[in-house]
């Protein structure tokens, strides 16, 4: 039987959108690491946070992110001030940071935790735009 190519082009669409989410696991439960696609669509009305150094930060980021740089000895107490039962989303340059943070943010209590597949260098590998 063949399919009406409308369902394999849906089909194929789907296939592709998830297969570039993953999963990190973390001692506390697992965060979404979302292709640069995908998170752009998903991040849209949430929370966006850059852990990036304010120098990185005013070097370019994503529209409608706020800076909490990781290695700020306040850096959970910051994260803090944001609902805890919202989706909260992670980026970093590269992925190392946000993998290495997501642990603490989950136990701090947040339910919904996506990071960027990459960091904003995939993000501009994949033709998205910075703000300054």
């Amino acid at each position: 039987m063949i399919r009406p190519l409308s369902f394999r082009i849906v089909f194929l669409a789907s296939l592709i959108l998830f297969a570039c989410t993953g999963k990190q696991t973390t001692d506390k439960a697992e965060v979404a690491v979302l292709a640069p696609a995908v998170f752009k669509v998903k991040s849209v009305g949430h929370t966006l946070v850059d852990i990036r150094s304010p120098e990185e930060f005013a070097s370019g980021h994503l529209q409608g992110a706020v800076n909490i740089n990781y290695f700020d000895e306040n850096f959970l107490t910051q994260l803090a001030t944001f609902n805890k039962e919202q989706p909260l989303f992670i980026y970093c340059r590269s992925g190392n940071r946000t993998a290495k943070a997501s642990p603490a943010i989950r136990a701090s209590g947040f339910q919904k935790l996506y990071d960027l597949a990459g960091g904003i260098k995939q993000w501009k590998a994949s033709g998205y735009p910075l703000v300054p």
